[in-house]
């Protein structure tokens, strides 16, 4: 799995996943097909592009609540099936139950998600308002959410493109040390 910055993609060929250059939109991917009628024709992989934006960008203040979206793209020159998409969450954030957005436009594709709150070695967790000491409407103990897609990825427009989202918030922390200028008396 490859680490996104907000406003960065990558092409990911499938399968396998393997990461290459992120480049500015949907490009060839300089694969061929074997002449019509040959004994086994291969049939070139979907290349899937993933884009990560956060909104507000910049630097925020605690207590901000970022929206996070990613967008998945197949630029390759077949349809793609089994798509899953693992998100791991800042451990400065709380993630916000009932955030989870999906746009599944003109593709097809249902969407489920699922969370995790053991560093993504299971996805059974059930976010809980509060959980971990965090605000209401909060969870802080989750740590990655995963969207797994039914169904198949046209390599078409506009078919080709479906986006997830989901919000978390900035956690307020503590100064480090103790209280300058307090004074405590009896």
């Amino acid at each position: 799995m490859t680490n996104l910055r907000a406003g960065s993609g990558a092409s990911l060929d499938y399968p396998p996943c393997v990461v290459t250059a992120p480049t500015a939109s949907c490009t060839d991917t300089g694969l061929t097909n074997a002449p019509t009628g040959s004994p086994a024709t291969p049939t070139a992989p979907p290349t899937l592009w993933l884009t990560n934006t956060v909104s507000p960008n910049g630097t925020q203040p605690p207590g901000t609540e970022l929206g996070y979206t990613f967008t998945v793209t197949n630029c390759g020159d077949s349809a793609a099936i089994g798509i899953v998409l693992v998100d791991s969450l800042r451990t400065n954030v709380d993630f916000k139950l009932g955030s989870v957005t999906s746009t599944m436009g003109a593709s097809g594709l249902t969407v489920t998600v699922a969370y995790s709150n053991n560093g993504a070695v299971s996805f059974t967790y059930v976010p809980i308002s509060g959980a971990g000491g965090a605000p209401a409407g909060y969870d802080r103990t989750v740590d990655h959410a995963r969207w797994t897609f039914a169904g198949t990825l046209s390599q078409t427009g506009p078919n080709n493109v479906d986006s997830v989202g989901l919000t978390a918030r900035i956690r307020w922390r503590p100064c480090p040390g103790p209280l300058m200028g307090t004074a405590v008396s009896d």
